[in-house]
C-alpha cells in the first residue's frame, strides 16, 4: 500500500463517489479497492479509520484520511492548477456553500433514504425540500450549461451535489417522494456530460438491487404502527366515498349502487380489522406490557371495552343500509343511497376521530415499550400473527391496499421473519392471499422489494 493514492471503500457509498469524482476531475492517479458488502476490512483499517467508517484514502506518504471533505481538498491540491476545485476568486463562496450543502442537502437526503424509522424520514423531508429549493434557486441564477456556481469547470460543490442527486430516484422508489425538477435534471445532464462524473458513478440498477437487500428495516412490532396507518387511511377512503355519494346526480344509479357496495365492504372490513387489532392487543401484547409496566395499558383497555359493543352496533346497522339501496326502484337508488348512508356520515367521522386519538395514545404511551422487548420481540409478533389467523385472508390485502409500496414491503418482511422458515406451509398460504387480494402489478412490485416472496408468489 505504499506510494501514490489508494482509495478503499465498499458498497455504494456517496462519499466514496465524491472522492473518486474529485481525484478523477483533477487528474490525480489513484487505485480503487472496493470490498464486498459482507467482506471484513483488513486489520490496518482500525488505524486508518478508528471509527470504522469509509471511504479511506491512503496518501503517498502512507498516512490516511477517512474524511471525504479532506479527500476532495487533497484531490484539488494534488491536481494541476488548471483543474482545481477551488478557483481562487471563489474560494470563500465555495467554502460557504460546502457547509450549507453538507448539512442542508447531504444529511437530510441520506436520512430520508436510509432511516428505517418513518418519524426520522418525516423530520428530514422538509429539510431536504428546503435544500432542493435553495439549490434550484442557485441553478436558475447561473448561465445555462455551466456548473453549480456558473463556472466552466466543476468545483467541489458539483462533486458534493452529484452523488446525492443520483440517489433521488432511489428516494422516490423507496420513500415515495420526489425531490427533482426540470432545473435539477438539466443540471444533472451537464454533470453527466463530464467523464469525471460518469466514469465514477454507480450503475443505478445495481445500486437499487443493493438497497433492496441492505436498506435498514424496522423491527417486527412495527406492524402495529403500520396497522394504525392502514386504519387511518381506510377511514379517509371511506370519508371520500361518502363525500362523492353526496354529489351524485339523480341519474347516476349504477355509481350510487357501486359506492354503496364499496362503502359496505370497506367499513365492515374496517370494523373487523379494528376488532381483531384490539383483540390481539388485549390477549397478546398488553399482557407483555403489563409485565414490563403494571397499569400501563389500563386506559387503552378501558377504551377497547367501551368501544366494543358500539362498534358491533355500528357494523350491524351499516350493513343494513345496503339492502335498502338494493331494494329501491330505478333512479330512487340514488336518493336511497344518500339517505341511508348519509345517516352514518357524522358517526363515521366520530369513529375516525376517536380511533385516531386512541391510536395516538398507544403510539405515545405504549409503542416505545417495544424497544425493551429485545429477543422477545419476534416471539410476541409471531403470536400476534397467528392470533389473527381466522381473518388473515380478508385482512392482509385490506391492510396492504392502503400502505405505500415500501410500507407493504416492511409489513411483509415482518411476516416473513415470523413464518417463512418456521412454517413454510403458512408462508405458502400468505403468497396465496397476496395473489388473490392484490393486483398483479402490486404483487410484482412487492416481490421486487422483498425477494424472499419469490418462492410463494
Amino acid at each position: 500500500m505504499s506510494g501514490g493514492f489508494h482509495l478503499y471503500s465498499k458498497g455504494f457509498c456517496p462519499f466514496t463517489q465524491m472522492a473518486r469524482i474529485a481525484l478523477t476531475a483533477c487528474g490525480v492517479p489513484y487505485t480503487f479497492t472496493r470490498f464486498q458488502p459482507q467482506e471484513p476490512f483488513p486489520d490496518w483499517w482500525t488505524t486508518a479509520s478508528p471509527d470504522g467508517s469509509f471511504p479511506v484514502l491512503q496518501l503517498p506518504d502512507g498516512s490516511y484520511t477517512n474524511s471525504s471533505a479532506k479527500m476532495i481538498a487533497i484531490g484539488s491540491e494534488a491536481g494541476s492548477s488548471r483543474s482545481t476545485l477551488y478557483p481562487t476568486a471563489q474560494v470563500e463562496e465555495i467554502k460557504t456553500w460546502e457547509a450549507k450543502l453538507r448539512s442542508g442537502l447531504v444529511q437530510p437526503a441520506m436520512k430520508v433514504l436510509m432511516a428505517a424509522n418513518p418519524d426520522i424520514q418525516a423530520e428530514f423531508r422538509p429539510k431536504l425540500k428546503e435544500a432542493v429549493s435553495t439549490v434550484t434557486a442557485q441553478l436558475k441564477s447561473r448561465p445555462a450549461g455551466t456548473y453549480f456556481l456558473g463556472t466552466p469547470a466543476p468545483t467541489s460543490l458539483d462533486v458534493i451535489i452529484y452523488p446525492i442527486l443520483q440517489r433521488f430516484p432511489l428516494i422516490t422508489y423507496f420513500r415515495g417522494v420526489s425531490f427533482t425538477n426540470d432545473t435539477i435534471e438539466a443540471y444533472v445532464r451537464v454533470l453527466e456530460s463530464d467523464a469525471a462524473f460518469t466514469s465514477t458513478s454507480y450503475d443505478m440498477a445495481q445500486m437499487k438491487a443493493f438497497f433492496v437487500k441492505s436498506l435498514p428495516k424496522m423491527k417486527p412490532m412495527s406492524a402495529g404502527r403500520l396497522q394504525h396507518m392502514a386504519i387511518r387511511r381506510q377511514f379517509e377512503k371511506a370519508g371520500k366515498l361518502h363525500g362523492e355519494l353526496e354529489t351524485l346526480a339523480e341519474g347516476q344509479v349504477e355509481r350510487a349502487k357501486d359506492i354503496a357496495k364499496e362503502l359496505t365492504r370497506r367499513i365492515t372490513t374496517l370494523v373487523r380489522f379494528i376488532q381483531e387489532h384490539a383483540s390481539f392487543e388485549e390477549e397478546v401484547v398488553y399482557p407483555v406490557f403489563e409485565e414490563m409496566a403494571p397499569g400501563s395499558t389500563s386506559r387503552a383497555h378501558s377504551e377497547h371495552a367501551h368501544d366494543a359493543p358500539l362498534l358491533e352496533r355500528f357494523d350491524r346497522e351499516y350493513k343494513a343500509a345496503l339492502a335498502a339501496v338494493e331494494l329501491a326502484p330505478g333512479e330512487g337508488a340514488v336518493q336511497a343511497a344518500k339517505k341511508e348512508y348519509g345517516k352514518f356520515s357524522q358517526e363515521l367521522e366520530k369513529w375516525r376521530v376517536e380511533m385516531d386519538e386512541h391510536m395516538a395514545g398507544e403510539e405515545k404511551g405504549l409503542f416505545p415499550m417495544t424497544a425493551q422487548l429485545g429477543e422477545r420481540e419476534i416471539g410476541v409478533f409471531t403470536n400476534v400473527y397467528y392470533h389473527c389467523s381466522p381473518y388473515r385472508e380478508l385482512l392482509l390485502p385490506f391492510v396492504l391496499e392502503v400502505l405505500s409500496p415500501q410500507e407493504r414491503m416492511q409489513y411483509m418482511h415482518n411476516i416473513m421473519l415470523a413464518v417463512a422458515e418456521k412454517d413454510p406451509e403458512e408462508w405458502k398460504k400468505v403468497g396465496g392471499y397476496l395473489k388473490a387480494g392484490l393486483s398483479a402489478g402490486d404483487v410484482v412490485d412487492l416481490r421486487e422489494r422483498l425477494p424472499a416472496l419469490a418462492t410463494v408468489v
